[in-house]
């Protein structure tokens, strides 16, 4: 899922309403992620802590990932725009 949102918003060129088009189409294709991590955030601390005990078996390949996204010119640029944090909030499972 990272790897597709570091795709979604690589191109520094991509307009706000095309982003946000990317990102919900993203939220959409993982929903069942974004719900079953929802879950087990919701699940208790003995869940989330082996899930994130999980999560850390992945932090190499991860953080790098994690890094192109929050340093990319557009989640900068459209950070501000309310539909684009809508989306952003959707793909993390806020809403």
């Amino acid at each position: 899922m990272y790897s597709d949102w570091a795709a979604a918003v690589k191109d520094p060129q991509l307009d706000c309403p095309a982003a946000t088009a990317r990102i919900n189409a993203l939220a959409d294709k993982y929903a069942e992620v974004i719900a079953a991590n929802r879950a087990v955030l919701k699940a208790g601390r003995a869940k989330v802590r082996a899930f994130r005990a999980e999560l850390e078996k992945y932090e190499a390949e991860m953080q790098p990932v994690a890094k192109s996204i929050t340093e990319s010119p557009v989640m900068s640029r459209c950070a501000p725009n309310p539909d684009f944090a809508k989306a952003i909030d959707r793909l993390q499972g806020d809403t």
